[in-house]
């Protein structure tokens, strides 16, 4: 399985960690990313986790804050074109580990697998 960045139209691939990658890039409809507390809310972390996250995407040139027309109070978070290449790259690195990792394995199999994974996150939930 591939991890990394080492391939893109960028240098030196940018600080994105494996937690950034799972929390911002999927699911990104036209590089709008939502307000801070959205993001917050969505993906299960705390304010101030989200806020830095920003932050630090935000240094690297992969994401922009613009004040949220309808609330002057909120910032909105766009993916950059920058942002959106690195989207493409991982969302393909993703699709290939996918791939790889179900290889051979049936489709009835991963069915119930996926059952059983609810079963204990709505467990675990309460």
């Amino acid at each position: 399985m591939r991890g990394g960045l080492g391939v893109g139209p960028w240098p030196s691939p940018p600080t994105v960690t494996k937690g950034d990658r799972t929390s911002l890039f999927p699911n990104l409809p036209s590089g709008k990313l939502n307000c801070q507390q959205s993001l917050a809310s969505r993906f299960h972390r705390s304010k101030v986790s989200a806020f830095q996250l920003i932050s630090r995407l935000e240094k690297q040139g992969l994401v922009v804050r613009r004040s949220d027309p309808k609330d002057g109070r909120s910032n909105l978070i766009f993916l950059t074109a920058k942002g959106r290449a690195i989207d493409v790259a991982l969302v393909a690195l993703a699709q290939e580990n996918m791939a790889q990792a179900l290889k051979g394995i049936p489709a009835a199999d991963l069915e119930t697998a996926k059952a059983v994974v609810r079963r204990i996150i709505d467990n675990v939930a309460g």
